[in-house]
């Protein structure tokens, strides 16, 4: 289990109830096909043709390659491919895209080839995925170090949920000083980010996410919102998506996928929330396998093929759902 998924775990126990008999269960929602590059070294590039199946009869209005949602990136339209704006398709019909591939940093990195029509719905959605070969930290092989950051001069209580942007910059949640921490790659002094949106701060910090264009994502699970500080240092802003009429409670791990797509696991409400990255409507991600439904989804991973895995804590037993088949631990 994780730093986060503890964290959050205690806090639902805390807020809610205590388990008699507690487990983990780790679901996965397959995705569709997608194209790996493989290792590419830093700098360099490589190209491959993606081809796309179109589900429905639709007209094509624009097609774009993201990395994590936003374009011009480490994944490129490198031109020549047979999908054309402006093309009216028919079920079944296949395109090409081709897609350069040029890491700029070292580590996975994921992306899309995204169709949309006019009116800007997506089409069809390829995966992409590759990963950058360089050095980016190095370790000389000593001891592990051990170290207690300072920001604005109050000493951090309570780590969790440490993750990495695509500039090595380090990113954790300071549970007890309500602030997230980010440590600088290249070493400079720590920074405290703690948002205020509509003279609200906030109030328990869950969960951290970054997208490959630096805008950090914070879960508050006091005030069941989803907290976006924009890369750029514009005014934070709050996501709240609503399903069925439902909206978050205790939203904790989230992750993030190649097309930008938002995922949240949304706790109380015994599922997980995916806000597409265009601005469609939110949707609700509950698995139903062996007549097992999730009952507190705590934490979130997305692997290179785009599948979502999903821990659930939960006191019947350790589950492992992957497309259909499920397995009991």
């Amino acid at each position: 289990m994780t730093a986060q998924s503890i964290f959050c775990v205690r806090w639902i126990s805390r807020r809610r109830m205590a388990f008699a008999a507690t487990g983990l269960a780790l679901a996965s929602v397959t995705a569709g096909a997608q194209t790996n590059f493989g290792a590419v070294n830093v700098g360099a590039s490589a190209t491959a043709t993606v081809t796309v199946t179109i589900p429905a009869a639709s007209t094509v209005g624009s097609i774009s390659v993201v990395t994590q949602g936003a374009t011009g990136l480490d994944f490129t339209n490198a031109g020549g491919g047979s999908c054309t704006a402006g093309t009216n398709y028919t079920a079944g019909q296949t395109c090409t895209v081709e897609v350069a591939f040029k890491p700029v940093y070292a580590g996975e990195r994921y992306g899309a080839v995204v169709l949309e029509d006019g009116a800007g719905n997506a089409v069809v959605t390829a995966l992409l995925a590759g990963n950058g070969v360089g050095p980016q930290v190095a370790f000389g092989g000593g001891a592990a170090i051990a170290f207690g950051p300072m920001a604005n001069g109050v000493a951090v209580r309570n780590p969790f949920d440490p993750v990495v942007d695509g500039k090595g910059n380090l990113y954790f949640t300071d549970q007890n000083n309500a602030r997230v921490v980010e440590i600088p790659a290249g070493g400079g002094a720590p920074i405290a980010i703690d948002p205020i949106v509509g003279g609200a701060a906030l109030s328990t910090p869950g969960g951290v996410a970054v997208d490959s264009a630096g805008n950090l994502y914070i879960s508050d699970l006091d005030r069941n919102v989803i907290m976006v500080v924009p890369a750029n240092g514009g005014a934070a802003t709050i996501i709240n998506p609503m399903v069925n009429g439902i909206g978050l409670h205790y939203p904790c791990g989230m992750a993030i996928d190649g097309a930008g797509d938002l995922y949240i696991a949304d706790v109380d409400n015994g599922r997980v929330v995916e806000v597409p990255a265009g601005g469609g409507a939110a949707i609700a991600i509950d698995p139903l396998v062996g007549g097992e439904k999730l009952s507190y989804p705590v934490t979130l991973a997305l692997d290179s093929a785009g599948d979502l895995f999903i821990a659930d804590f939960s006191p019947i037993a350790w589950w492992r759902f992957r497309g259909t088949a499920a397995r009991r631990r």
